[in-house]
């Protein structure tokens, strides 16, 4: 019997950096979904009002390196590659407890911070209670070739 489609191929991962700023607090490590995708989860208790917007610490720091590149299968031609970061609400968050990510959305190689902060707001109808440790947003990359957007007047 064949074996099904890359089941022998070897899934090779590409590192991206993160700090935990207290290292006793344990909640912030993401949590791995799938081989790009990360739950982020609360660093602490947060009680968000109704229709509240506030920004909270989420106790972590990230390095999106600048740039890697991709060989291709001609030798000594490679793609550079440019890799950033999307940050989006939890389907089950939104709808359950009424938790959006309103920002960051997409953070690229030249964001750098001492800490990862997000901009969250209540939809829901009642207060929303998240536990430490809850996932309260993913977050997920993209890789694209540098472009070079430019006026033409031909188009």
């Amino acid at each position: 019997m064949p074996n099904p489609p890359n089941q022998n191929k070897e899934c090779l991962y590409y590192p991206i950096g993160f700090k935990v700023l207290n290292p006793d607090n344990h909640h912030v490590v993401p949590i791995r979904v799938d081989g790009g995708m990360y739950y982020l989860r609360a660093p602490y208790k947060i009680s968000q009002d109704i229709k509240n917007i506030r920004t909270i610490a989420m106790g972590i720091a990230l390095k999106i390196p600048e740039c890697f590149e991709v060989f291709t299968n001609k030798p000594g031609i490679t793609i550079p590659m440019i890799i950033h970061a999307h940050i989006d609400s939890l389907y089950d968050v939104m709808t359950q407890k009424g938790i959006e990510i309103l920002t960051p959305k997409v953070l690229s190689p030249s964001y750098y911070s001492s800490e990862l902060k997000l901009t969250l707001r209540n939809i829901g109808t009642k207060i929303a209670n998240i536990e430490p440790g809850e996932p309260i947003a993913c977050i997920y990359f993209t890789a694209t070739p540098p472009i070079l957007l430019g006026e033409n007047n031909n188009i």
